[in-house]
């Protein structure tokens, strides 16, 4: 009896272990073979031009399989595409798990053949729909997956209370020094390269450069600073042919406005405070300005009539 329960444990595991690399090898194979991408796209508007354009597209490869892309569509209703992307000449090898991302500027205007093609209401309509099509080495490909991207902007709009903060940097040639940062000294060194030093304020304390030490006065203005390395440079301590400096706090306060420079202390929010009273305070914001706005857009309607009515009557 012993034996038999023994024997059943085993032929269960053998089982168990049997049905696990089934599907084991069953999941490598659907990984390897076919294709399955998701994608993404968003819809701007600009002053900058009249016609709505996709300002940003997002391919995401699903499988352990490279893919080859030859051409990115925006497919509107049955018999449009919006040309994205053309790779024909250079194809574009999205590797496995890989993501493509494209960031747009604004368009003058979309054409086909010699005819200026208007867009505006298609991509208005909510009953057209749109998807993304892709040529591929595999042929067309239409992507039925969205990316689905989280943003807390849109939680904002459901509660207030939200607080979206992004981090500002000031930069020099793609580098950040930070807001402590006071000046950028450029020197162009006798080989023709370039070498780019920050100074602080409490700089003239350490020795920054190899045979002399700044001053204090140095440090009072950028023209003070440029006149004491260019001294330095033509007494011999500085081997360079050229020195520039840049004045990264008067660059800042001619960038940040008056607001951005105050300092609001974020206050700790509790939940309650957060998941219920922020919202109900959300809620009821969203009611007073939708009251505002049919109220303003009767205005409108009355002041409309009004004036239709002057034009009227001084024509007759």
């Amino acid at each position: 009896m012993a034996f038999d329960f023994v024997n059943l444990i085993i032929g269960s595991l053998a089982l168990l272990v049997a049905v696990g690399a089934a599907w084991f090898a069953r999941q490598m194979f659907v990984m390897k073979s076919g294709l399955e991408l998701r994608g993404s796209y968003s819809l701007w508007s600009s002053v900058s031009c009249d016609d709505k354009y996709v300002g940003s597209v997002t391919i995401q490869n699903l499988k352990d399989r490279a893919v080859v892309l030859f051409k990115i569509f925006l497919q509107i209703g049955h018999n449009y595409y919006i040309e994205l992307e053309d790779f024909t000449n250079q194809p574009v090898t999205l590797e496995p798990f890989g993501i493509l991302h494209r960031e747009y500027e604004p368009i003058d205007h979309y054409s086909s053949g010699t005819h200026r093609v208007h867009l505006n209401e298609l991509l208005d309509s909510k009953g057209v729909r749109r998807r993304l099509v892709l040529a591929t080495s595999q042929g067309r490909y239409v992507v039925r997956h969205w990316i689905r991207a989280w943003d807390p902007v849109h939680v904002f709009f459901k509660n207030h209370y939200t607080g979206i903060i992004r981090a500002l940097r000031s930069t020099y040639k793609g580098k950040a020094y930070g807001s402590n940062a006071k000046y950028v000294v450029q020197i162009k060194l006798s080989d023709g390269k370039e070498e780019v030093i920050p100074i602080y304020a409490h700089d003239y304390r350490y020795r920054i450069f190899r045979k002399f030490q700044l001053t204090s006065d140095a440090l009072q203005s950028a023209v003070a600073l440029e006149e004491f390395l260019l001294e330095r440079a033509i007494a011999g301590d500085l081997n360079c042919s050229d020195v520039s400096v840049f004045d990264m706090e008067n660059w800042r306060k001619q960038r940040y406005d008056k607001r951005d420079m105050e300092p609001f202390h974020a206050p700790k929010v509790g939940w309650f405070m957060y998941y219920i009273v922020g919202r109900v305070l959300s809620w009821w914001d969203d009611i007073k300005m939708n009251r505002q706005n049919r109220a303003l857009h009767r205005k409108r309607l009355a002041d409309a009539k009004r004036a239709e009515k002057a034009a009227r009557a001084g024509t007759q």
